[in-house]
């Protein structure tokens, strides 16, 4: 971890700036899920990955600005945001797993990816010391989901 720099508009610069990177992949991502690869001649991509291409690139923006206002600003909201972009994309993949396994329709994929993360958006305000614990439960879900 970066130390802080007291007295100063940011208080930890490589950690502010190195952010802007998830941002970027954003880009990448929006790109696969309109194409599925990264040049135009390719067949587009199912709607399902489609949608779970804009949510995870969401995740990845929203991630990338929280953790950099977080580190610029080192308080509880800028860190409210930077784990809320960790749930937003990981639970994207999370979602698009159990629809590809027949848990839900791809219909209500972004319906209940927005109610989802409304959830975890309220968990993590309201109970910030279970932050790490969810995270980990949805991070073994999600490769559990995938190994299947």
């Amino acid at each position: 971890c970066e130390a802080p720099r007291l007295n100063t508009l940011i208080r930890q610069p490589a950690n502010t700036w190195s952010n802007l990177a998830f941002v970027v992949v954003a880009l990448y991502v929006l790109s696969l899920g309109r194409y599925g690869r990264t040049f135009r001649s390719s067949p587009p991509p199912s709607p399902l990955f489609a949608k779970m291409s804009v949510c995870f690139a969401v995740g990845c923006v929203i991630e990338g600005m929280g953790s950099f206002f977080y580190h610029q600003s080192l308080t509880y909201a800028g860190q409210w945001f930077d784990n809320l972009g960790m749930y937003l994309a990981l639970s994207a993949f999370a979602l698009y797993e159990l629809s590809v396994l027949g848990v839900f329709s791809h219909r209500v994929y972004v319906q209940l990816y927005v109610l989802v993360n409304c959830l975890f958006g309220y968990m993590i305000w309201v109970y910030p010391d279970m932050r790490r614990y969810n995270f980990a439960l949805l991070l073994v879900g999600t490769v559990g989901s995938i190994a299947v």
